[in-house]
């Protein structure tokens, strides 16, 4: 009898592992009605709504997050033992960088799950799987969970303090108003860190919202390491512009994206500051100092 006992506790162990490694890395943020999530540069959202799986609200549901339920590809995972449809899309960004999303629509009770996945690459279908059913199983692990008032963030396994005026912007992304902000990344290489900045750097270069007045390499310190980081100016263009200066004063954003090996992670990391920002005696605002120093 022992040890049966003996033997199902170490199932019960080994399965414990398994959901801990797989969530291994995970952050996410509650916000009002839908749950931010964000590993390895993915980025998954969650948002539940109170309708039935059935082709009269489905195609409501669709319509609401601006789908065409007749013209759409509607998908079926068959590995996925949850009643769903999927939704499969792909984003240029510029020549060859492609952001590449899924959007899953899972019955969930009375509710329906959409589950949105969003990454640089495309994601497996087995770890889309794995998420979708620990979150309708309620599995995941409360301890990857972000209390939503910040008093300190956890900056690749250091801790830094910060001011109570500072927010989230979204998982692992936090502002501070007048300070800076900073938006960072875990990836498994350093060269997928580079890659997903230059992506987020054309993002930003190619929208309408955005004209680049200068761009060099500079050579900083980050986290104590000299780093080369590359420095965007951008100019807010059109009504925006008008808009901005008139709500804040801002005219111009400063944006440094660095990509570094920091205590054996490999990190992608957008600091930025608006050009009326409080500006240090060392050319930074307090948020992006905590992390980072110019070389002159």
């Amino acid at each position: 009898m022992k040890k049966i006992l003996l033997f199902f506790c170490l199932i019960s162990i080994h399965l414990q592992a398994q959901k801990e490694d797989f969530f291994k890395g995970f952050q996410a943020i509650k916000h009002n009605s839908y749950t931010l999530y964000n590993v390895n540069a993915t980025t998954i959202s969650v948002q539940s709504f109170s309708y039935d799986f059935t082709k009269r609200d489905l195609k409501r549901l669709f319509r609401k997050l601006d789908y065409n339920y007749k013209k759409v590809h509607k998908r079926i995972d068959e590995s996925l033992d949850k009643q769903h449809y999927w939704v499969k899309d792909s984003t240029q960004v510029f020549q060859n960088n492609y952001i590449f999303s899924s959007t899953y629509f899972v019955k969930n009770d009375d509710f329906i799950a959409v589950i949105y996945f969003s990454n640089n690459k495309p994601l497996s279908s087995q770890f889309k799987n794995k998420f979708i059913t620990s979150y309708l199983e309620n599995k995941i692990p409360s301890s990857i969970y972000l209390p939503i008032k910040i008093d300190s963030i956890n900056f690749v396994n250091r801790s830094i303090k910060l001011g109570p005026s500072c927010k989230w912007m979204g998982v692992r992304n936090v502002q501070c108003p007048y300070n800076g902000q900073m938006d960072w990344s875990i990836h498994a290489s350093l060269e997928e860190a580079k890659s997903f900045n230059l992506i987020r750097e054309q993002i930003s270069t190619y929208q309408n919202k955005l004209s680049v007045t200068s761009k060099n390499v500079v050579t900083i310190l980050f986290e104590g390491k000299p780093t080369q980081a590359t420095k965007v100016v951008y100019k807010v263009k059109g009504v925006n512009s008008l808009l901005l200066n008139l709500s804040s004063g801002a005219k111009r954003l400063t944006v440094y994206y660095i990509a570094e090996k920091l205590r054996g992670k490999y990190v992608s990391c957008i600091l930025s500051h608006w050009n009326n920002d409080k500006i240090q005696t060392n050319g930074l605002p307090s948020l992006l100092s905590e992390v980072m120093q110019l070389q002159q």
